[in-house]
């Protein structure tokens, strides 16, 4: 449960951040705020999954609930990020 909630977290976070390459973009104080955001709701997106592994934990079995719906979410994100184009990268 534990790995597919760290790939989610990662899914979620490169679904929302811009696309591009390493070192290709200078980083100005406009993107650095953008960004600011983003990092922040990524970091609200792993607090709830945490506290969702939390309270799923003091349920008997509640982990094996919760891992269909994890599993499913984490495949619905891959095929989205799967499916970027090279158009969409900012260079």
């Amino acid at each position: 449960f534990g790995l597919i909630c760290n790939v989610l977290i990662s899914l979620i976070f490169a679904t929302i951040s811009t696309k591009h390459f390493p070192l290709s973009i200078e980083y100005n104080a406009k993107n650095q705020a953008g960004n600011f955001i983003k990092v922040l709701l990524v970091m609200i997106l792993v607090g709830v999954c945490g506290g969702g592994h939390f309270l799923l934990s003091k349920i008997p079995y509640g982990l094996f609930i919760g891992l269909p719906f994890a599993i499913v979410l984490t495949l619905i994100l891959y095929n989205k990020y799967r499916n970027t184009s090279w158009t969409t990268i900012e260079y």
